[in-house]
Parts: C-alpha cells; structure tokens; sequence
C-alpha cells in the first residue's frame, strides 16, 4: 500500500467525496473547504509536483481542471472560480502529490486573489529585463521534469549573466494581511 495520501484517495483505499473521474484523473471535494464546493483535481499518476509530472499527464490533469471548475461554477452559482496550485513547502504544498484547487468564488470575498495576499515586489526596467532573459533561457524546450532539489538545473547559467534583483523575504507579521469579509 502507498504512503502518498492522494494515491490513496485516488484508488479508493481512504473515501472521498468523488466529484469526478478519468482514466488519468481523479477530482475530490477538499476536507478543509475556503467555500462550499472547493474540489481538489489531482493525476492518478503519482507526481510530487509541477516539476515531476510528465507532459502527457499535465496535460489530461489539465483538460480534467477545466471540466471540473465548469462543473463547480454551474452546481454553486459561484461568480468566478479561482485555481490555485502550489509546488514545494516554501509555496505552501502540504500534500506532496501535484494537485490544483477548483475553488468558487462569491461577492463576499471581494475579489480578492493570490495576489491579494502576497505583497508586490517592484523591480526596476533593468531587473525586469535580465528576470525575463533568465527565466526564458531557463525553460526547456521539450518540456522534460525537471530534475529534484540537488540535481544539475536544466539551463546552466552562463559567465558574465546578470543577476536579477534580491527580494528580501517578508516575516509572517509583516505578511500579515487583513480582511473584513
């Protein structure tokens, strides 16, 4: 029997409240709902996460997405849906199987997203510039996983590359938002 949580789920060993199903695929109701209707969509395949999961596979998780957060829209009349993922305890992945949050969205929220929380970290037109040329040189052009934390990085960096811009992170109380919904 595997350890990972969501294999489980997925082959019916822990129930669930199923919400849909493919051969690749499995969506479930989340435990710990933000709203009514919150559905976690996961590969059958076990995958970590973004970096690990095979094209083929990221590419029927995300056909089993669009299908689910249509269904959740339609069954609660939410105004909006917002999808979120999360790769690796640094972003905040408690499951360590890949996995995308459906989650419905009404008035009372305000509208308020990801990037509602996180704090913007401006960078000057030059920062910007050299941020756009690492991460375009970084990304693989036949879009193998990525190698685990350790391994050689697919894009090697090159002498005389210019560094982008430091962002110090935040501490949780300077983080700390608040909101009146």
């Amino acid at each position: 029997m595997t350890e990972c949580l969501f294999c489980r789920i997925a082959s019916a060993q822990i129930p669930s409240k199923k919400v849909y199903e493919d051969s690749s695929s499995f969506a479930f109701l989340d435990i710990n709902p933000r709203n009514p209707g919150h559905t976690l969509v996961i590969p059958k395949r076990h995958a970590q996460d973004i970096f690990s999961i095979g094209e083929r596979d990221a590419q029927e998780l995300m056909k089993a997405i669009r299908k689910v957060a249509i269904g959740v829209r339609k069954a609660t009349g939410a105004g909006g849906i917002s999808i979120t993922q999360s790769n690796g305890q640094m972003a905040g992945q408690v499951v360590p199987h890949v996995h995308f949050h459906v989650i419905p969205r009404t008035g009372a929220e305000k509208g308020l997203g990801l990037e509602s929380v996180l704090p913007v970290r401006n960078q000057d037109e030059q920062g910007l510039e050299s941020m756009a040329r690492k991460i375009s040189a970084s990304i693989p052009r036949d879009s193998p996983p990525e190698k685990r934390p350790g391994a050689e990085s697919p894009a090697k960096e090159k002498p005389g590359r210019e560094e982008p811009a430091t962002i110090k992170p935040q501490t949780p109380e300077e983080q700390r938002i608040e909101f009146d919904f």
